[in-house]
């Protein structure tokens, strides 16, 4: 199989069984990664984000973290706005796992990334909800960074971080939902 999707599936099936294949899964993943499986749309940044979720909950995070780098890879060029939303929860986990392992300062570079990350100023009416959802993501991770940051004595960057965010926030804040003749695909 040539598919890096199918790998990816095949994956997620075993680690979903009981007991859990996790060797067959590690050589699904490892056929997926090789043929280049990456979150290049609304499904297999989904999928990635769920295999990632379940390698977190049998401990194995640094398969996790690799998935949720995959997940991510497409951030800006995502192709639709829920599109985004997804890579943009994906990255969360992402920041949460980078954390919880050690890594804090991946950690923030992904809240950061979350945080400051530009909105179309104009969106059709059917993704006002995705957009959103977009916003409270970006609040989140702007909240969980400045805290981090507090937490390890760096409070000026702290304040940078919410000010960059506040701006990326007022940016769109008065963005009005544009005619659908020029509509952003809603998957």
């Amino acid at each position: 199989m040539q598919n890096a999707s199918i790998w990816a599936w095949l994956a997620f099936v075993c680690l979903s069984t009981t007991p859990v294949r996790d060797r067959e899964a590690a050589a699904a993943v490892g056929h997926g990664l090789r043929l280049g499986l990456l979150g290049d749309d609304n499904e297999t940044t989904a999928l990635l984000h769920s295999i990632a979720e379940r390698y977190l909950e049998l401990g194995q995070s640094a398969t996790a973290i690799t998935l949720l780098r995959r997940a991510v890879a497409h951030l800006h060029a995502a192709a639709s706005v829920s599109h985004l939303e997804g890579i943009l929860q994906a990255a969360g986990r992402l920041a949460v796992a980078l954390v919880d392992s050690g890594e804090v300062e991946a950690g923030l570079a992904q809240y950061s990334t979350i945080a400051t990350f530009p909105l179309p100023a104009r969106h059709t009416p059917d993704v006002a909800p995705l957009v959103a959802s977009i916003r409270a993501l970006r609040k989140d991770a702007a909240t969980a960074a400045a805290a981090l940051l507090r937490n390890h004595g760096r409070d000026r960057e702290a304040a940078d971080l919410a000010a960059a965010a506040a701006a990326a926030a007022a940016a769109t804040a008065d963005a009005s939902p544009r005619a659908p003749a020029a509509e952003v695909p809603a998957t």
